[in-house]
């Protein structure tokens, strides 16, 4: 398990950052997609291709989500609230930044870090849930190239917006 304040540790957060970011991004290309054929009946064999490769995609990157925020979950759980503080208070000093270090402190939930680490508990939890959601609609998609609805799980995909949060 990588450690927190290591390369490896920075590694992980940043391998698990880039992987929740091509979900989200894969999500919104998967959901727009659709939306825009949603109502011209069924889809043209390359149209069915193509969302299903996407959707392949995000079925991969689901397969490595909870291993990868578990990792991020337990090297928060390692920070103290010092720490964090010391963390967001660097951060709120960004140039071009229009709040004070105060305001962006004060915006913030009282337990950021446990916030974060309930959101990787949800990712590792529901990923496979949302696999095989995924997986009925690319099944519905290739057998009568309807169009269901897109967009992975609002909780989940705030849980992964937390989490990345959490890699910063």
């Amino acid at each position: 398990m990588p450690e927190l304040g290591t390369a490896d540790g920075r590694r992980a957060a940043v391998e698990v950052g880039s992987r929740l970011q091509r979900l989200i991004a894969l999500d919104d290309l998967w959901t727009s997609e659709l939306e825009s054929r949603a109502g011209q009946g069924a889809m043209a064999q390359e149209e069915v291709e193509a969302l299903s490769a996407i959707g392949n995609a995000m079925q991969q990157e689901l397969e490595f989500v909870p291993g990868q925020v578990d990792e991020l979950a337990s090297m928060l759980r390692e920070l103290d609230g010092g720490q964090i503080e010391e963390a967001l208070a660097a951060l709120a000093v960004v140039p071009g930044l229009d709040r004070s270090p105060g305001e962006l402190l004060e915006a913030l939930p009282e337990d950021l870090r446990g916030s974060i680490v309930s959101g990787c508990e949800y990712l590792s939890d529901h990923s496979g849930e949302e696999a095989q959601l995924l997986g009925q609609k690319i099944a519905s998609i290739e057998a009568s190239g309807g169009v269901p609805p897109g967009d992975l799980r609002f909780p989940f995909r705030c849980a992964a917006m937390i989490a990345l949060v959490g890699r910063g």
